[in-house]
């Protein structure tokens, strides 16, 4: 009977928990645009459709002198976006070619743009400290990004990933590479092959005032081009690829500290609420406490069978 009650009022406290830390609505945002064309030059006839993971392999018949032959020309482009409250993930690839016999007729182009983002309300509270009382966040954000690059021929490919600030208070400072103003790059192109990484950990500081609501934010951008004519004045034959893969990033990396008029504050003495519920006090993916509710179901189940064998 104890053990009845206990995994019963285990369970009501998993679903009290679930409908605590329900998202509310939020600003999140996933949206991505792929374009993948081959044709005579000048005059593209094949066009894939606008689409997730979209394929466009095709076959050009083209006059080859006297007589029509199919010679293949081949453009690819695929994307997938992902978006939710302190996680965003995007994936790009793409690549294009047109053979040396379409050298002088034949053009091939894969595209891809893509988009996440998420913006909510928040409100930083400070025992002890009156509203508008300013106070330094320091926290961290996490990417994991890979970006590869590759061209033959005169082939030309290029990969550009941006992070964008949309917070009430502005906290990334410029991109690492300039001129070009981009968190990551990548270009393969004839006598080119050009690779800027992003960095995995962004240390940022933020001030906010204390009990007064603001807005925290990030969104990224991935776009990915490949042509196999690098010189767009004369059709020539070549092959352009790329690959870029952020689906696992950018991850909030939760607080490290927090700083007001008399030096570091202690963890127990501020908090952090936002609309959506997500906790900004840690980092995304961190279990919260249901893992351990599942767990005493676990044990609830094996204590079970075990008083069963042993009667």
């Amino acid at each position: 009977m104890k053990l009845t009650r206990l995994c019963v009022l285990t369970l009501f406290i998993m679903v009290a928990e679930m409908r605590q830390t329900a998202y509310a609505a939020t600003t999140v945002v996933a949206s991505y645009n792929v374009n993948a064309h081959i044709g005579r030059a000048g005059e593209f006839f094949s066009e894939g459709p606008v689409g997730e993971f979209n394929l466009d392999n095709a076959t050009a018949n083209v006059d080859l002198g006297n007589s029509a032959e199919e010679v293949p020309m081949s453009a690819v482009a695929q994307v997938s976006a992902r978006a939710a409250v302190g996680d965003l993930g995007l994936k790009v690839s793409g690549v294009a070619q047109v053979p040396p016999a379409l050298r002088d007729v034949g053009e091939a182009l894969a595209q891809t743009n893509s988009l996440a983002s998420w913006r909510e309300t928040v409100t930083f509270n400070v025992r002890g400290l009156p509203q508008f009382a300013n106070v330094t966040v320091d926290f961290k954000v996490f990417i994991d990004s890979d970006i590869s690059v590759a061209a033959v021929g005169n082939g030309v490919a290029v990969v550009e990933f941006n992070l964008i600030d949309l917070g009430t208070f502005p906290t990334l400072g410029a991109a690492p590479h300039q001129p070009l103003n981009l968190w990551g790059y990548g270009k393969a192109a004839p006598g080119v092959h050009e690779l800027k990484e992003c960095p995995d950990t962004l240390t940022l500081i933020m001030g906010v005032p204390v009990g007064v609501e603001f807005e925290v934010g990030y969104g990224m951008t991935l776009n990915g081009s490949a042509n196999p004519d690098n010189n767009v004045l004369q059709s020539l034959d070549g092959l352009g690829g790329f690959e870029a893969d952020v689906s696992g990033s950018l991850h909030w990396g939760g607080i490290v500290s927090v700083t007001g008029p008399g030096g570091i504050i202690p963890r127990d003495q501020w908090s952090i609420t936002s609309e959506s519920g997500f906790d900004y006090s840690k980092p995304f993916g961190v279990p919260e406490p249901s893992s351990i509710v599942l767990l005493s179901l676990g044990l609830c189940a094996w204590l079970g069978r075990a008083r069963r064998r042993g009667r």
